[in-house]
Order: structure tokens, then sequence, then C-alpha cells
């Protein structure tokens, strides 16, 4: 694996002021990761893959019209513009853009006006290499100096110093500034050095093996054998295998097609199958999922292209599919009667995607439910669908379900919303004493 070896001197490329609008490079940053993943997953000859690189590419136009040339730099987990954070991801895997760069040394790059024109298609295959690299190919800063760019440069800190080229990891490189460092070469050098260095005629010999003894060091040169950097990589591939949810990746191929392909039959057979994948999903337990498919639905409707009314109020429709009552109770009575609860982080997932509709069922199930902890997180879902959607609480307050009655008079008090006050008033000629006392004090909180 070789390196380009020539010092850089550190530049400070972070400025006080940005040159243009950073949101314009956050833009480009999620259009690369889209163009990424579908040059990942499909042909060029794929319409998808056809629509995701023209989308990056008409992505670089409002920058070139603000510059000539875009800097970005990379942390662990962050990519910078002008000292700006324009893209974060805390994971370390092969999927965050930042730590792809960072973990090979490369800690700025770039890229010059031509550069989505003659070299962005490159770059592409190049990051597609290092995801499925193993230990022992090429890595990220190889491939970039393989790759002969021209409008694409980059700086990076020498991570075989301590091993070959002496230079501390302060040093940077920038592409096309000197030869690739060999490290093969290296090592040859040195044995042939450590062996004009020894006495003329010296010999150790090697005591002969005892018949039906087995020696360990016969398996270290085979072909199959793996040292314990590559062991441990392996390791890490299979747990990281093991633990990523193949369903995302599904959703967003999914919301892709629905986004690029502007034919109506195409979108309608794609909300099919989302649909029923978020039924399937609910019934697994996949809370974190469906509220990540309700979320990015929402967005899609944003981005399509050329997009039919009925197909954007079929795919506006899912939280409200979501947030009907029956899908809601069958929902809410099974997380309180599972065995093992889910996890609290999903459900409040979940239930940040519910809607008005679902204030009712909310209400009604406050006073059923069994488990403390689900009541807490209810209660919150509760409280922010009654401040969001005002006319609907009021609406409940005359609900034939008393469960749901005095929850809504309890919480228009609390809102000390006046719209309340005439339904407020007619639930005094109720027959319940409970509920006109209730009344009595959410008109005194009103005022």
């Amino acid at each position: 694996m070789t390196t380009p070896s020539a010092p850089l001197q550190t530049r400070d490329v972070e400025q006080d002021a940005p040159p243009f609008r950073p949101s314009l490079v956050e833009e480009l940053l999620r259009l690369f990761g889209k163009a990424a993943r579908a040059h990942q997953l499909y042909l060029p000859n794929n319409p998808v893959y056809k629509a995701a690189h023209d989308a990056l590419r008409a992505g670089f136009r409002p920058i070139w019209e603000e510059t000539d040339e875009l800097v970005l730099s990379f942390t662990e987990s962050e990519v910078r513009f002008a000292g700006r954070v324009v893209q974060e991801d805390a994971t370390k895997g092969s999927d965050s853009l930042p730590w792809l760069f960072f973990k090979d040394g490369v800690r700025e790059i770039r890229l010059t006006k031509g550069f989505d024109d003659e070299e962005l298609d490159r770059l592409l295959d190049i990051l597609q290499r290092v995801r499925k690299a193993s230990p022992d190919e090429d890595d990220l800063l190889t491939l970039l100096w393989q790759g002969d760019f021209q409008w694409l440069r980059y700086r990076y800190v020498d991570m075989t110093a301590d091993s070959f080229s002496g230079a501390s990891l302060a040093d940077g490189g920038e592409l096309g500034a000197g030869e690739p460092f060999d490290a093969h070469a290296a090592v040859a050098e040195a044995g042939d050095e450590a062996g004009e260095a020894g006495e003329p005629g010296e010999a150790t010999e090697e005591s002969a093996p005892r018949a039906g003894v087995v020696n360990m060091s016969d398996f270290d040169s085979t072909l199959y054998f793996l040292d314990e950097r590559e062991i441990e990589y392996l390791q890490e591939e299979v747990r990281r295998e093991y633990a990523s949810d193949l369903r995302r990746s599904v959703i967003a191929v999914l919301l892709d097609i629905f986004e690029q392909q502007a034919e109506p039959t195409v979108r309608h057979e794609t909300v099919d199958v989302l649909e029923t994948f978020m039924l399937h999903m609910l019934s697994g337990g996949q809370f974190s999922n469906v509220a990540y498919l309700v979320r990015e639905a929402q967005e899609a409707v944003t981005r399509a292209v050329d997009l039919q009314p009925d197909a954007r109020e079929r795919l506006t429709r899912l939280p409200a599919r979501l947030s009907a009552p029956e899908a809601l109770t069958q929902l809410l009575q099974s997380i309180d009667e599972a065995v093992e609860p889910p996890a609290a982080e999903d459900v409040l997932q979940l239930f940040d995607q519910l809607r008005a509709p679902a204030l009712g069922t909310v209400l009604e199930w406050l006073s059923r439910l069994q488990r403390p902890a689900l009541r807490s997180m209810l209660e919150q879902v509760a409280s922010r669908l009654a401040s969001q959607n005002t006319g609907e609480l009021v609406k409940l307050i005359q609900s034939p379900s008393r469960e749901v009655s005095l929850e809504a008079i309890r919480r228009a008090g609390a809102l000390r919303s006046p719209a309340a006050v005439l339904p407020l008033g007619k639930v005094l000629a109720e027959a319940d004493a409970e509920l006109r006392a209730a009344a009595v004090v959410a008109l005194a909180e009103v005022g």
C-alpha cells in the first residue's frame, strides 16, 4: 500500500464568516450521500442512478455561482465548511462520510470548478471501493493519489510516519506534491542492510523437528493464516453486519424511487409497498423504523419532481393512518401488554409522528395503561398534541367518552384557552358531578 509523502505546511481554512450560505453545502452533502448510495446499489443505466447523479451535479451549480473553489475539512464525526459544521455523523462506520476520510488521514479536500463534470464519478468509485476494502487493500489516501485528480486536491496527515517515513503526524501532503513512498522497497532495503551487517560465514542451524510434533510456525506462512489485526477486522465487520438494520436501507431506496420516478404507476406501487411495510414493522415492534419511514416520507414529498396530487396525498396520509383510532388503539394495547416492553426511545420516536386525530385516543388511554413508564410517555404526547391542536381539544370537551371529556377539560384549563369557555359552560349543565367540578376549575384557570 502506498501513500504520497511530501510535506505541506498546515493552513487554516476556517474563517470568521463563511463566503456564502453554508446551507448550500449542507444540501450538496445530502445529495452526495444519495448519489453515493445509488452508485453502490444500481448500475449506471438505472434511472435512479442517473437521477441521483444529475441531482448532485445540479447541487454544485449554486456553489460555483458563488466561488470557484469549495474547501471541506474532516474530523472523526463532522464535515466542516469555513469553520461551520455542515454534516455530522457520530457513527464510525463505512457509511459515515467524515469518518471515511478521517480514518485514512485525509483532513481537507479542495474541489475546484469543473470537478463535477470531469471527476465526480471517479471519486464516487473510490469511496465505494474504500467502503468494501479489507485491511490489506489500498486505503483512501492511496486511491486518491492513484486517481490522478486535476480538480480535486487534498491535505493529509502521514498515518505511516512511525513505521516508514519518519515524518511527524502533523505533516501534510497534497496531490501531485512528490513521488509516492514505496513501503515494500523500504522493507527490502532494510533487509539487505541487515544481511550486510552480519559476519561472513555465520549461520544458525535449526534443530530438526521431532516426529509427531506439530510446530505452529508451519502455519504462519500458509495462505489462509490471519494475523491478529485481520481477525479483529473480520470480527468487527461481522458484528457491524449483524447489528445493521437493512429495513432503513430498504425504506431509503423506496423513497428514492418515489422521488425520482415521475411515472404515476411506479409511484403508486411504491406507496403500496411502503404502506404494507409500515404495517409489518408495526406488528414486529420496529417502532423506530416506522418513525423513520413517516418522517422521511414527508421530506420525500417536498423533494419529488413532477409529483401528482393523488400520489402526494397518499404519502402525506401516512401519519394520519398511524393516528387513526383503530390503529393507535391496537398499538397502545400491544405495547402495554407486551412481556418485554420496547425501548422507550423507539416508542417516543414513534409517538412524535402522531397527529391531531390521535388526541382523543391518547386521552382515552391515559387512564387505561398499566405501565407507569408508558403512561408518562403518553402524558407528554397528550400535552404536545393538545397545545398544537386546541381546536381538536375543545371538541373533545363534549366527547361521549367520560374519560376523554374529563382529560380534555383539565388540559383546556391548563392551556387557558378562551375557545374552551363555551363548551366548558355547557358541561356545567351535566349530571356528572366530577365533570362539573373539573369544568369550574378549568373556567377559573381560563379567567
